[in-house]
């Protein structure tokens, strides 16, 4: 394992064992949620633990960066509203929600199919 990724895993794996001895294990969140289920019933292992959360933090990281970037594009492309947006800082949560909507980061995460699918098949 290369030394960026042993740091992230040395990291995510102190995290978790931060989290599990300063008694926030009740806070709701996800990571709670993913402790308790490798702590509870053994549904996850240590390693799946780890290798969730590693998963979790990329896809996070890569979806927020490639929002960014298409909503600079938007603007760049688009003077008039980055005039607007400027101008008016309180349009910045709608206009998110429209960067999401005309440009978002994830735009084929499931197949779809334009025509019927016999499934009698399978």
């Amino acid at each position: 394992m290369g030394r960026a990724l042993k740091t992230l895993n040395d990291y995510i794996q102190t995290l978790i064992d931060t989290k599990r001895g300063s008694g926030e294990g009740t806070g709701g969140d996800l990571l709670t949620a993913l402790i308790q289920a490798r702590d509870g019933d053994d549904a996850l292992s240590e390693e799946e633990l780890v290798a969730t959360v590693f998963l979790l933090l990329g896809a996070g990281h890569e979806t927020t960066v490639n929002l960014i970037g298409n909503a600079m594009l938007a603007l760049l492309t688009n003077p008039d509203q980055y005039r607007l947006l400027r101008d008016r800082p309180d349009l910045l949560p709608s206009a998110v929600e429209e960067f999401l909507r005309l440009d978002g980061p994830v735009q084929h995460a499931l197949p779809a199919s334009r025509s019927r699918t016999s499934t009698s098949t399978v």
